[in-house]
């Protein structure tokens, strides 16, 4: 067996959590990065302050993280590394690898026609992941994560902070790329089967029952104990205030209203906190 990983999201939906317990069994290696960031990089101009530049790259020489940051620039410079480089975790006794890098949920058909082509015909058998989670709560999130490793900013200053983070930036171009989860959606199933794809749901991924689909669809044993670890979180320390909390749903409405029609288990998951 030979099995990819291809993870295009969502950021602050699980993803994390799934790299880390798909990695936690035997014959499985991601190597050295969850995030290898090659096709954000390469096809999204949107997305260009991915690109490891040489400058960068040298700044890092000496430090911990330069070989892995010099894959990752490789890749960026030379696309056909990417997958004999995934090929050579397999040949080194593993059956499954992949990269799961929540910005590629932003790419177009083509990009993602050019990377199904180059691992299947490596022989990769493909598993596309796409992990959604109620709109609102995915972007609060990510508006927290913009400042949490902000040392300039007190604990006390930092509740605001987020706040402002989020009202300044929730519509912006940034927030929608990986939050629009039914353009991804649509996109994804103009290149990959039913077969090939696995969609699921933040809100109910860290039980029993998600765990037999995570098996059925990578071929991994339910591993239970698991469900209790928690990984990348942001904490929440304080609710938004109700005016914008609404003024977000209301815009991300149409996400709401497309993921309802597709997954109707959304309308329990995500509809009893919609203000």
């Amino acid at each position: 067996m030979k099995r990819f990983v291809l993870g295009l999201g969502a950021q602050k939906a699980g993803t994390t959590w799934l790299h880390s317990y798909l990695g936690s069994f035997d014959g499985v290696d991601f190597g050295p990065l969850k995030e290898y960031h090659v096709w954000d990089a390469i096809a999204d101009p949107r997305l260009k302050g991915f690109v490891v530049s040489d400058e960068r790259l040298a700044s890092l020489a000496g430090k911990p993280q330069y070989h892995a940051i010099k894959l990752r620039h490789d890749m960026q410079r030379d696309p056909n590394l990417y997958a004999s480089f995934f090929d050579g975790l397999i040949e080194a006794g593993n059956w499954m690898t992949g990269d799961i890098t929540p910005s590629y949920a932003g790419l177009d058909v083509a990009t993602l026609r050019d990377i199904r082509d180059r691992l299947e015909d490596r022989g990769f058998d493909l598993r596309v992941v796409y992990l959604m989670r109620d709109p609102f709560e995915r972007v609060w999130s990510m508006a927290r994560m913009q400042n949490r490793d902000n040392p300039a900013i007190s604990d006390d200053e930092r509740v605001l902070a987020d706040i402002r983070a989020l009202e300044n930036l929730y519509k912006s171009e940034q927030y929608r790329l990986r939050t629009e989860y039914h353009r991804t959606i649509e996109r994804i199933e103009q290149v990959f089967t039913p077969e090939q794809t696995f969609f699921g749901f933040y809100e109910d991924l860290f039980t029993v029952p998600s765990l037999e689909r995570i098996e059925a669809f990578f071929g991994v044993p339910v591993k239970d104990d698991h469900l209790s670890v928690q990984v990348n979180v942001s904490e929440k320390k304080v609710d938004v205030p109700e005016k914008l909390e609404r003024k977000i749903r209301t815009f991300y409405a149409p996400v709401y209203d497309a993921c309802a029609q597709k997954f109707p288990q959304t309308r329990t998951l995500w509809v009893p906190n919609r203000a």
